[in-house]
């Protein structure tokens, strides 16, 4: 299979075709790493949710105003920061991977957790102030929302509609901030800065390409779990009574929503596939960095080989 040269200039179609082209040829990778290092922590995370939910007087049902967190103990949350925290290091991990297959033709996966532990400073970093950054936004978002409901009328659309196009505009170059962090080793504030610079003048042809990506990787999604929907939909029409409200019912939706997960988890990697490609894509067309950063390393090596020289004579 033809190589994949992540750090070239491409136009909208053949960023969305190599990143499946990427996802293929590097798909036994992807089950691997899906194996060894998110179905374990997915089913511990599977096991508290379970185990942490609070039934109620009607079942596991979800009712018009339902709240999720209402119904979990200690432990279901647990679970359901196991199953953030997996998604996150699913990301990262995939990220390393992209940004060391650039340099290496064969990457192992002990190698590219090696690398998340080198870098771990660095992630850690990036995560505590893309938190507090997150804080302040949200509060004035909260105060934008809860004065437009008080107002009332058309206000609380007034105010969504934009909010919403802020932030879909902010999400799609925040989307490469680890891709630059860890491959260009900038500080956070210039990383930001960065991330806004390459995706000028590509942002709408960016935001096509996600949008295709995501109805494909929505049709695949969908694909994988017709089978599950389908037996879920036998058992449902069997079933002497709803399956939220006995043991056999719930271990059939325990198991098929465990199933969906694992099945969402890792098509998440395609998508992640995708991101990557196109930061590749901008940077290069922005400023070279892979370029140049080739171009110096010839500069480093002939330097080394004057100075061997000389100490020859």
């Amino acid at each position: 299979m033809e190589k994949i040269t992540l750090p070239q200039v491409r136009d909208l179609g053949q960023t969305i075709g190599d990143s499946f082209l990427f996802a293929r040829a590097n798909f036994k990778f992807l089950v691997r790493f899906f194996l060894f290092y998110a179905v374990p922590p997915l089913l511990v995370a599977v096991a508290l949710f379970v185990f942490g939910y609070k039934k109620t007087d009607s079942g596991f049902g979800v009712t018009p105003g339902y709240n999720m967190f209402a119904h979990l103990n200690g432990l279901g949350m647990l679970g359901y920061l196991l199953y953030l925290f997996t998604i996150l290091f699913q990301q990262l991990y995939i990220t390393e991977y992209l940004i060391l297959k650039e340099t290496f033709e064969d990457v192992t996966l002990t190698q590219t957790l090696a690398q998340i532990r080198e870098d771990s400073g660095t992630i850690i970093i990036t995560l505590l102030l893309l938190f507090a950054l997150t804080i302040p936004v949200i509060g004035i978002v909260v105060f934008i929302v809860f004065i437009a409901n008080s107002i009332g009328g058309y206000m609380p659309a007034i105010c969504g509609i934009p909010l919403a196009v802020l932030l879909i505009y902010s999400l799609i170059p925040l989307s490469s901030i680890f891709f630059v962090r860890l491959r260009e080793k900038l500080g956070m504030a210039d990383a930001l800065v960065k991330c806004f610079q390459i995706i000028k003048g590509n942002w709408w042809r960016t935001f096509v390409a996600w949008f295709v990506v995501f109805l494909v990787f929505y049709a695949f999604l969908v694909s994988l779990l017709a089978p599950v929907s389908l037996l879920l939909l036998v058992f449902r029409f069997h079933a002497v009574t709803p399956l939220q409200t006995d043991v056999f019912g719930m271990a059939i939706l325990g198991v098929a929503g465990t199933l969906a997960g694992f099945m969402y988890f890792f098509s998440l990697n395609i998508f992640q596939v995708f991101i990557g490609v196109n930061y590749f894509s901008l940077s290069e067309k922005y400023d070279g960095y892979h370029l140049k950063s080739e171009i110096n390393e010839i500069g480093v090596r002939d330097d080394r080989n004057v100075h061997r020289q000389e100490g020859e004579y």
